[in-house]
């Protein structure tokens, strides 16, 4: 199985418009947290400590979206693989499924021009899932940096007074 096999170029406006939904279900609360993170971070000056003090920005940026890649691909895959445990199982649900909602954004895309997923036809899209939800997760890291280093740069008076950087930027 080929990802994208099955899709045409006319469904390509639909996927985007199931991408913006799903910013709009996952994608805002997602930086929501990170920016709460990372004003209590700068806050209680947590970044100051242990191996916190040894961050860059510039490994942030490199590494956020990186985790974003992996845990959307593996979040992805796991939710194909729930789909065809549970048909193989003739379950309903199972356990393992709340791990794999936050794959949910890739098998939404993958749904919206794969239709209605009967049976086991969710496996057959297994790779549409995975590569769709870890380019969702890794748009969700990218604009996470983008709020981290807002967050950070944004320096109250007295650490620019004493000429000081609120994060090594």
């Amino acid at each position: 199985m080929l990802p994208f096999q099955y899709m045409e170029l006319r469904n390509l406006p639909d996927v985007l418009g199931g991408f913006a939904v799903c910013w709009l279900i996952f994608g805002i609360p997602s930086l929501l947290v990170i920016l709460v993170a990372s004003f209590l971070i700068k806050r209680f000056q947590i970044h100051r400590f242990g191996i916190l003090k040894q961050v860059r920005f510039s490994m942030i940026a490199c590494l956020l979206p990186l985790a974003g890649l992996i845990f959307g691909a593996g979040t992805g895959y796991l939710a194909a693989w729930t789909e065809r445990y549970d048909f193989e199982q003739r379950v309903d649900q199972s356990w393992v499924d709340v791990l794999a909602f936050p794959g949910a954004p890739g098998d939404g895309m993958a749904n919206i021009y794969g239709g209605d997923w009967q049976d086991d036809e969710a496996w057959d899209y297994r790779g549409d899932i995975t590569i769709l939800n870890a380019l969702f997760w890794t748009s969700i890291a990218g604009a996470g940096v983008g709020v981290i280093r807002f967050v950070f740069r944004r320096g109250n008076g007295v650490e620019k007074q004493a000429g000081m950087s609120p994060v090594n930027c």
